[in-house]
């Protein structure tokens, strides 16, 4: 599902978008790229748009980690 939201997010924010791209974006997040890597990366796909997509990707990254911490606390045997 992040992978379809990733790519139509891209063909929204770039015309020079090509398939291939939200593959690429994966990979840098799965490789933990920073935020700035990631716009140095992607500036010649996004242009003005870079900024945005960026710090968009960054807090789904946070938001991601912190909803797995919250689920292996729940689920471990302290919590009940």
């Amino acid at each position: 599902m992040l992978v379809s939201f990733i790519r139509l997010l891209c063909f929204c924010l770039s015309d020079n978008a090509d398939d291939e791209l939200p593959d690429y974006i994966m990979v840098m997040v799965a490789n933990r790229k920073t935020e700035e890597q990631m716009a140095e990366d992607l500036s010649l796909f996004l242009s003005n748009n870079t900024t945005k997509f960026t710090t968009w990707s960054v807090m789904v990254e946070v938001s991601f980690e912190l909803f797995m911490l919250l689920i292996s606390f729940l689920i471990s045997p302290h919590f009940c």
